[in-house]
């Protein structure tokens, strides 16, 4: 059983059972830094230690990235902040070469709780 629907039942149950269920939607992006590698491309999340892919294609490593921050959050029950790419040059230490890529991978979590 998830922790959400622990929650929300455990809501319902203080509540004598009178309550509804309250869908919500949770909606990240995250600064994703494509690197170009002798044989193939590399990529990571500044945001988010840890969280890395590869693949052959720009397509493919950006499907492989939904997949790891995906695989990632299942473990975390706190997701980082989400800081801009200005914040990651100016005070983050983020050095770019001319060859790097970057983009935005969106992450969405959604989840129900028990509401009077």
């Amino acid at each position: 059983m998830n922790l959400h629907r622990e929650l929300g039942t455990a809501f319902a149950n203080k509540l004598g059972g009178n309550s509804t269920l309250i869908e919500y939607l949770h909606t990240m992006k995250y600064l994703f830094v494509i690197e170009k590698g002798p044989r193939n491309l590399s990529g990571y999340f500044p945001d988010v230690p840890g969280c890395v892919t590869t693949g052959k294609t720009v397509e493919k490593i950006l499907a492989n990235a939904h997949e790891a921050l995906e695989l990632h959050f299942m473990e975390e029950s706190k997701w980082p902040r989400a800081r801009t790419l200005a914040w990651h040059l100016d005070k983050g230490g983020l050095k770019l070469a001319a060859t790097d890529l970057v983009t935005w991978v969106q992450h969405e979590k959604t989840g129900a709780l028990a509401a009077a």
